[in-house]
Formats: C-alpha cells, structure tokens, sequence
C-alpha cells in the first residue's frame, strides 16, 4: 500500500495522539463533516482531508503543535478562521511582519483558544512515519486536494474560494484596529 493509500485508509486518531507521535513523515487533518463550509463553496466529499502536511525536521507531533501555536503563524488556522469567522466569537488583530509593511492577521488569546478548542473536539488526525518526506507532500496535495491547502493544490476549486476567506478574515482584523 502506497503512502497516499495508508493516509486514507488509517483510522483517525485524537489531537492529543498526533501530539505524542515523535517521528517524522506525512499527516492529514479530517472533519470536512465538521466544517460550516459556505453558501457556493465548491462541494467538499467527507473522504477528503482538510489539510495535508509534512514533518521533515521535526516530528509530526511537534508540526501538529505548532498548528495549534498561533493563527499568525499557520495557514491551515488562517484557512480555519475564514471558515469559522461567522460561527466561532473570533477577534483577529494585525501584525506587522517586515520593514515593507506587510501584515498578517492574527487572534487575540481568546480567538487563540476557541479556535484551538473547535480544532481538538472536530478534527482527528491520521499519519504516515517514515524518514525523509521531502517531495512527498506535494505529490499527495496535489492527487487528494485538500481544501485547506493552498501550496502545491494546483488546479484546486478550492484555492480561490479560501484564499477569498481568509482575505475576509484579514479585513475583519484590519477593521478591529481602525
């Protein structure tokens, strides 16, 4: 059985499971069933992650937690923040990130912690250990096209839409400062 095959057929685990695995290799995040995906959304199958990832240089447990670190700092949060703006009392906040002036938006610690909370009771986890991923987890984006990914989803009906979601999110932070 291939990687991508193991990857799907794997039983789900808990976040606190992912969060103990010490190897590296290849990680899925499921609940697409759990998502309030919006009105004219492109439909999203049940089968298909939410978001595919890779533990190369550190474990898949240590990728997992920084997911869960800050929204500033991971794309599948941000992705998440768009999709749940409207269900969860999300307050974002903007951060300066260089000299340049370009920002990323961010939550406030509560923000921090629903999200993290919503994360823990409706996504689970499946995973792949091996030695090196490398390339791996583009070849997998691009075959399964999770919705919450945006690097390497080459030719995702979903790109677009998300990328419009968490524009909103961001607009939502800018308007929080203003």
């Amino acid at each position: 059985m291939d990687i991508t095959e193991t990857l799907l057929t794997s039983t789900p685990r808990s976040m606190r499971d992912a969060l103990t695995e010490r190897s590296t290799g290849i990680y899925a995040w499921w609940g697409t069933a759990n998502v309030p995906w919006p009105e004219g959304f492109p439909t999203v199958k049940s089968e298909r992650p939410l978001y595919v990832g890779k533990a190369q240089d550190e474990s898949i447990g240590d990728r997992v937690k920084f997911h869960l670190g800050n929204t500033r700092g991971s794309a599948p949060r941000r992705s998440l923040t768009g999709l749940l703006l409207d269900v969860l009392p999300l307050r974002g906040h903007v951060v300066v990130r260089d000299s340049e002036r370009r920002m990323k938006y961010g939550l406030d610690a509560t923000g921090e912690r629903l999200l993290t909370e919503w994360m823990a009771e409706q996504i689970t986890f499946t995973w792949v250990t091996f030695g090196a991923p490398g390339s791996t987890e583009e070849g997998i984006i691009r075959r399964l096209i999770p919705p919450v990914n945006d690097t390497h989803a080459t030719g995702s009906p979903y790109v677009a839409p998300m990328r419009r979601l968490r524009s909103a999110a961001a607009d939502s932070a800018l308007q929080a400062v203003r």
